[in-house]
C-alpha cells in the first residue's frame, strides 16, 4: 500500500520528492517486496465524472462503482498543480523548470505491466491501448511498479472515491482474487487530508484519530480493523477528506484471510495529508 501522491511520479516535483526521503524510499520497498506471481491488482480510487454519469442524467444507484483498465495499457495523462496541490504538496511550492513544470503540469505515460488483452474492459479506448481519463492514483501506481521494474501483469482498476465503501462484488469477477492464481496487489489510497492549518482541506483536529486507527490496523495486518477503521460511522472518511475506499476494497477482499505477516513502512502527514506505506505477506505454499 502506498500514497497517491502525484510527486511520487518522478520529474512531476522534484523539489517537493526531495522534503520526504523517507517516504519516496519506503514506497519503493513496498513495491520491491511483491513477490513473484500470475498477476497484479492495481487499486486506486477516482472522482465519478460527467463523462461516467448514465445518459439520462445522473442516479447515485446507477452509477458506475468501478473500472478496469487491462495489462499493456498505456496510462497518460498530466498531472497538474492543483493536484499536487490537493494531495498535499505546500501551497507556493516551486515547481521544476525543465520537465513542463514551469507551466504548472507534469506528463506522464507509462504501460500497466504485461501485454495488452484489448478485451474492452474499460471500453473502446482501453481496448486500443489507451486509458481513458485514467485517475491520479492509477498513475502513480503505474510509475512506482515501472521505477521497480514490476513486470507481472497488471489490471488497474479504480473505485469510486466517494460514497459507500466498495466491496470485493464491485469489481469485475474476472478480478476476484480467490482463484488459483497467485496475486499481488498494490493499493494507493490516503489517510485525512485536514492535517494542520496548512492542509489541503480544511484544519480538522479528529484527523490525527482517523490516520492512528488507519496506522494500527495496517501495522497489525488486521482486515477487520482496517475496513472499521474506513467505515467509522462517527468519523465519515469524507469529513476529514480521506480516499480510503480502495484500502476497505483491501480490507474485505483479505477479511476471511488475514496476512501473515504486516509492517509499516511509514506514517506521517508531511503536508498535512496523512501517507502510509504498508506491505501485507501471505505464507502460501
Amino acid at each position: 500500500m502506498c500514497p497517491g501522491a502525484p510527486f511520487l511520479v518522478h520529474g512531476t516535483a522534484t523539489a517537493i520528492a526531495r522534503a520526504v526521503p523517507h517516504l519516496l524510499a519506503a514506497c519503493g520497498e513496498a513495491v520491491d517486496r511483491l513477490p513473484a506471481a500470475d498477476r497484479t491488482l492495481l487499486i486506486g480510487s477516482r472522482r465519478v465524472d460527467r463523462d461516467d454519469w448514465p445518459a439520462d442524467g445522473p442516479d447515485a444507484s446507477s452509477m458506475p462503482t468501478s473500472r478496469a483498465f487491462p495489462p499493456g495499457t498505456v496510462v497518460r495523462t498530466s498531472v497538474t498543480r492543483g493536484d499536487i496541490l490537493a494531495r498535499g504538496a505546500k501551497k507556493g511550492a516551486r515547481m521544476d523548470a525543465g520537465s513542463g513544470e514551469e507551466n504548472g503540469a507534469g506528463n506522464g505515460a507509462v504501460r500497466l505491466p504485461g501485454d495488452a488483452c484489448g478485451d474492452g474492459a474499460a471500453g473502446d479506448d482501453a481496448a486500443a491501448g489507451t486509458a481513458p481519463g485514467p485517475s491520479v492514483a492509477t498513475l502513480v501506481g503505474a510509475h512506482l511498479l515501472r521505477a521497480a521494474r514490476h513486470a507481472t501483469p497488471t489490471t488497474a482498476v479504480e473505485v469510486s472515491a466517494g460514497g459507500s465503501a466498495p466491496v470485493s462484488a464491485d469489481i469485475p469477477p474476472e478480478l476476484n482474487t480467490g482463484g488459483p492464481d497467485r496475486v499481488t496487489v498494490l493499493v494507493i489510497a490516503d489517510g485525512a487530508a485536514c492535517h494542520g492549518d496548512g492542509a489541503p482541506g480544511r484544519r480538522d483536529d479528529r484527523s490525527d484519530a482517523f490516520d492512528a486507527a488507519l496506522a494500527r490496523a495496517l501495522a497489525a495486518g488486521d482486515p477487520a480493523a482496517l475496513g472499521d477503521a474506513c467505515r467509522n460511522p462517527e468519523l465519515p472518511a469524507d469529513a476529514v477528506m480521506a480516499s480510503v475506499n480502495p484500502l476497505a476494497l483491501l480490507a474485505d477482499l483479505t477479511r476471511s484471510a488475514p496476512p501473515d505477516a504486516a509492517d509499516l513502512l511509514y506514517s506521517g502527514a508531511p503536508f498535512g495529508v496523512g501517507y502510509f506505506v504498508a506491505s501485507w505477506r501471505w505464507n502460501r505454499a
